[in-house]
């Protein structure tokens, strides 16, 4: 089983999650899996003001993954 961290950016909030896969996951499950994790609100929901200010590229760990701009993914070693 893989198990990933997505966070998701936006309007000065951060939306965490821990997703398992039972492999690699394609674009489209991955999809799925947000969608399904934002319907069923099992996002864990941050105050960030510090997204409004600077980008996250400068501190981006090689491991995390863009998925759009303000979504990233990487997979969590266990």
């Amino acid at each position: 089983m893989k198990i990933y961290k997505v966070r998701i950016v936006a309007y000065q909030h951060e939306l965490n999650a821990i997703l398992p896969f039972d492999h690699e996951p394609s674009q489209e499950q991955l999809e799925e899996k947000i969608i399904e994790y934002l319907n069923n609100n099992l996002f864990k929901v941050e105050y960030n003001s510090f997204v409004a200010l600077e980008s996250f590229d400068s501190g981006k760990k090689e491991e995390e993954k863009r998925y759009n701009e303000n979504i990233y993914y990487w997979e969590v070693q266990t």
